[in-house]
């Protein structure tokens, strides 16, 4: 039998397969899924080939949330960028609020489980809701500077709530339920 021959890759390159085979195996699998030898096999490398990238499993882990998280946002950011601002709105709103269950919905929902008991997730997950502020909070629905703060997490944490619910039964709330319940609040 005939051993395959992998492609010999740029540095970055290679690391950024591994780093996006992880976060993939993280939004298929959930966080505590996934492992170094899987992530090795489907890439059919050895986990030495991980390690030689990434410093740890931890550190590989981390980058991979982040990477995860990150891409989601930079997919929001991308399709608000030049949006009228009714238009950003219901963008947003679809956005957080898919018509199927999302596989990123449930990679949050975990990270934000994981970060309860691991400092270093809590810190990844900071970060990125930090960034999900942001967005909301610049949604032209929320000029007034003195209430936007408190809005903001209003409309993450219903978001989130209602995306928990969702998660365990498709049926309540309603999908149109969050997204007309989204709306009014940005009005």
């Amino acid at each position: 039998m005939k051993a395959t021959q992998l492609r010999r890759m740029p540095r970055e390159e290679r690391r950024s397969q591994i780093l996006e085979a992880t976060a993939s195996m993280m939004i298929e699998r959930g966080i505590g899924a996934a492992s170094s030898r899987e992530v090795a096999r489907s890439l059919n490398v050895g986990t030495g080939l991980l390690f030689h990238y990434f410093d740890s499993w931890e550190t590989l882990r981390l980058e991979a949330i982040e990477h995860a998280l990150d891409r989601d946002i930079c997919e929001v950011e991308r399709r608000l960028s030049n949006a009228p601002p009714d238009e950003a709105r219901t963008l947003l709103v679809d956005w957080m609020v898919p018509e199927v269950k999302d596989a990123y919905w449930s990679l949050w929902l975990d990270v934000k489980d994981a970060a309860r008991r691991e400092s270093k997730i809590a810190e990844v997950l900071a970060r990125q809701l930090t960034r999900w502020h942001r967005l909301v909070s610049e949604l032209p629905s929320l000029e007034d500077v003195r209430r936007r703060d408190t809005e903001t997490w209003k409309i993450i944490c219903l978001v989130d709530g209602m995306a928990a619910y969702v998660l365990i039964d498709e049926a309540f709330p309603s999908r149109e339920l969050m997204r007309s319940t989204l709306l009014e609040l940005l009005r």
